[in-house]
């Protein structure tokens, strides 16, 4: 353990040791809803220095989406890039930056896939186990490690706050069927939630070039189970378990003659397991020990015509203890963290030799607090230190403050500095002879400064931000180099800019209500604007009451012209090209016809409007779906 670290345990203890002896719980009526996203402490939302975005049960029942790439394009500030239909990659960039700059959490793990570079695949995290989907923007490496430049995503599943079971069943277009069977319990020291679901699709046909038709099927499988023990009045034991398996029918990139996809016979299977065990201790009324082991781990196999094409294993193991103080005007949390990263890649040797085994571990020292000043003003703030095998240590912060000018209107700024760790494709290649790696890569550190402000009246709510992200050492994964004639990653010289602006309403009526999102995103590495990013993009969403048992969601998605980079086949150079702007409409019609049984009539791109957000891949067709449900 480095020198810093030890320090930083003994900040910890020291910290707990004074700790102990305060006695007087913290006192705040005011306490509406909890954020999870800004730090491991309980801040309520209407102190949070953010620009935060929550989807509830109720919002995802509404909506009759099936996954959770379908819904987040409702957020402002976000892109999602779809490799065409339902189980295709789907990939998602916040206030213009890359994939990999978003932090997602599951129950508090992160699940983000090192052998993705980083990323997430939004595309088969089925909405079923589902709770809640929380968005909070901006730099949060101080709060939750490496890769959070841009944000963290927090989705929730299933709260056991009552005994409740639920059968879902959904038919639709091209053979489409989801199963979907939950279950919450709650007694008197055990409670839990459970999620079972199966999807199938025929899929869509996703090449955009001439005489291309099959369609690309999907298949997946998930299983979700969520138990809590209350051990005794001060301890409780919460356990979590993720099992998904899905299966993806893919085309190919055609280098010969198109340099676009067309159909093969091409599959993913994969395999997603979470785990985590998550223990916490009442030391005294306002003291509390927490302690959690967390592991994630994602597999997956790629084949074309039934042969091996590559396949890739990663497994992340974090062992996280962390002391919480409620004491008088201010909270603190401080604790430490230890992580370890096996990534291993196989696949036969043809231009290169693919095959590898990394590793990578971590030590981190994180605290947050906040501060009370008065009834109107709360400061908060975060600090990481880490120390990396393979890297120089990162020090990671976030300040910020919100000050509640008027009972309606709250102003808040933020300030902070994120880093994420090149990927190990980036660092050691994939295929040596077309991509090969660069070890001497430097970190992405992210410099961001925000302000905003949040109004609310008795049926109306406003959220507005502004805010300006500088980027250093931006990793480029198409460096051309001219020594080898291979592609490879470096890091740009000089500064990368986003900003930008966000908005989001909402306005509440005695039978109907109204939601609008809208944002500016202005993002460039320096010399030339960045790729896969909208300038503009918004939604505007509302939900009818048409009768007592009917209600009707009605929803307009907008998504801006944006860049792409086309590579055609040799010898032709790549190019920019600019992909058109589109709207999106989509419709669900809920009916429940008594207090067990309802039914539900959906459709997703009802207009059936052509559009693209990759490169010669065709997005998502029109959907209509049939929907029933059984509760009790």
């Amino acid at each position: 353990m480095s020198s810093s670290i030890k320090s930083s345990v003994a900040l910890v203890a020291f910290a707990f040791s004074f700790s102990i002896q305060a006695q007087t719980p913290l006192q705040n009526d005011t306490v509406d809803t909890i954020t999870v996203t800004s730090s491991r402490l309980a801040i309520p939302a209407n102190e949070l220095a953010g620009f935060r975005q929550i989807l509830t049960r109720d919002d995802i029942e509404r909506s009759r989406a099936q996954f959770l790439s379908d819904i987040l394009p409702t957020f402002a500030g976000v892109d999602i890039s779809n490799n065409g239909g339902t189980g295709q990659f789907a990939e998602l960039r916040v206030r213009g930056g890359e994939t990999n700059h978003l932090v997602v959490l599951l129950d508090g793990i992160q699940i983000n896939d090192q052998a993705q570079g980083g990323l997430i695949d939004l595309a088969h995290i089925p909405l079923s186990s589902i709770e809640s989907i929380e968005l909070l923007q901006g730099t949060s490496g101080a709060q939750w490690g490496d890769g959070a430049l841009s944000g963290v995503l927090s989705i929730t599943t299933l709260v056991a706050d009552r005994n409740q079971h639920t059968v879902n069943i959904d038919l639709g277009l091209h053979r489409t069927a989801n199963v979907a069977l939950t279950q919450t319990i709650k007694q008197d020291s055990y409670r839990h939630s459970v999620s079972v679901s199966a999807y199938h699709t025929d899929g869509q046909n996703i090449s955009l070039v001439e005489g291309q038709r099959e369609r690309d099927g999907y298949q997946n499988m998930q299983f979700v189970y969520k138990p809590t023990i209350q051990l005794s009045d001060g301890s409780q034991l919460q356990g979590f378990l993720r099992y998904t398996e899905y299966v993806t029918a893919f085309d190919e990139t055609d280098f010969a003659v198109t340099g676009l996809p067309i159909d093969a016979d091409s599959e993913s299977d994969g395999v997603k397991q979470t785990f985590s065990l998550y223990y916490t201790q009442a030391l005294s009324d306002n003291v509390t020990l927490n302690a959690q082991w967390q592991n994630q781990r994602d597999a997956v196999k790629n084949t074309a015509n039934g042969a091996l094409t590559s396949a890739s294993d990663t497994d992340v193991h974090r062992y996280l203890t962390w002391v919480t103080v409620n004491h008088s005007d201010m909270d603190v949390s401080a604790g430490v963290q230890f992580s370890d990263i096996d990534f291993t890649q196989k696949g036969p040797i043809g231009f290169g030799d693919p095959n590898q085994a990394q590793n990578i571990n971590s030590e981190a020292f994180f605290a947050d607090t906040a501060y009370r000043v008065t009834d109107e003003l709360v400061l908060t703030g975060s600090m990481r230190l880490t120390q990396n095998s393979d890297f120089d240590q990162s020090r990671d912060y976030t300040l910020g403050a919100s000050y509640h000018a008027r009972p309606s209107l709250r102003v808040f700024v933020q300030s902070g500095r994120a880093s994420k760790n090149p990927t190990f494709t980036e660092r050691f290649g994939f295929f040596a002879g077309t991509f090969q790696g660069n070890p001497n890569l430097k970190p992405e550190v992210a410099d961001n400064k925000e302000i905003g402000l949040a109004w609310s009246a008795q049926n109306t709510s406003i959220q507005l931000s502004i805010y300006d992200t500088e980027l250093q050492n931006e990793i480029n994964g198409f460096v051309f180099d001219a020594n080898t004639g291979n592609f490879t990653a470096d890091n740009i010289a000089g500064i990368s800019h986003r900003q930008g602006w966000q908005w989001q309403s909402s306005m509440t009526f005695d039978s109907w209500d109204l939601a609008v999102h809208y944002s500016y995103t202005d993002a460039s590495d320096g010399s030339a604007s960045e790729l896969r990013r909208a300038r503009h993009n918004g939604s505007i969403t509302t939900n009818m009451s048409l009768a007592p048992q009917w209600s009707l969601q009605a929803q307009a998605l907008y998504q801006g012209t944006q860049l792409d980079h086309f590579f055609p086949p040799w010898p032709k150079p790549s190019q920019i090209v600019k992909l058109d702007a589109y709207w999106l409409f989509n419709m669900a019609l809920n009916i429940e016809l008594d207090a067990k049984h309802s039914i539900g009539l959906s459709g997703r791109n009802l207009l059936d409007k052509n559009y693209s957000d990759i490169v010669g891949y065709r997005g998502k067709e029109r959907t209509l779906q049939l929907s029933y449900r059984y509760q009790w």
